[in-house]
This record gives C-alpha cells, sequence and structure tokens, in this order.
C-alpha cells in the first residue's frame, strides 16, 4: 500500500493534539539526527510548543518554548494540553499532571 504526502498529512490533521504527541513519541522520537560525524553523542528529537502574547504596546513579547511531553497514565484522545511543569531546564505541557519528560524520561510533575 502506498500513501501519497496528502494522504499522511491528513491522517495527521485528523489526530487529537494528545494522539499527535503519542504517536510521535511511539513512533519517531528515537530517530537520531547525524550531525557532523561526532560519535560521542546522545541525542533524540522531542515534540515542542513555541509561543508568544502580545505585550500591552500592540507588539510581541519574547518567544517561550514548552517540552510536549506524553504520559503513560491512560486519558481520553481529546484531553487538552493544560498541565504546566519544568524538567531538564525547559518548561514542559502535557495533557496530564504526571507525564514523561523525553528528555530523561523521569516524571514530569504539574508546576
Amino acid at each position: 500500500m502506498f500513501l501519497s504526502d496528502e494522504q499522511v498529512a491528513a491522517w495527521l490533521q485528523a489526530l487529537t493534539d494528545k494522539e499527535f504527541i503519542e504517536f510521535f513519541y511511539k513512533h519517531l522520537s528515537a530517530r537520531r539526527i547525524e550531525g557532523d560525524g561526532i560519535t560521542e553523542i546522545d541525542n533524540r528529537l522531542a515534540l515542542a510548543e513555541v509561543t508568544r502574547l502580545r505585550d500591552d504596546c500592540g507588539g510581541w513579547r519574547p518567544w517561550t518554548v514548552e517540552l510536549l511531553c506524553p504520559s503513560p497514565r491512560p486519558s481520553a484522545d481529546n484531553a487538552p494540553i493544560m498541565w504546566r511543569g519544568e524538567c531538564c531546564g525547559f518548561q514542559t505541557a502535557s495533557w496530564r499532571r504526571f507525564a514523561t519528560c523525553p528528555v530523561c524520561g523521569s516524571e514530569v510533575r504539574d508546576a
């Protein structure tokens, strides 16, 4: 079976935020980006949301980056991303209070 880029993109777009994050971490996070030949490196892929807000003068505040974290605990597929925390020096976000840090694998508790 062959799927076109458009079919894959449509399928991914139809996933809820939670389903998309779970799919990514289950199937893609172990993928390694090959650097410039450095062999002594530990790397992995992680999803992040990058946001900025308007300030009182109509300009933009600085960008913030939150790692999107999966959770091993069951939740509805349409659970909103509403829990914030911090791990490995990064802000984190998840649909569960107890999530897994995509950097170190430890449990992230809400902030």
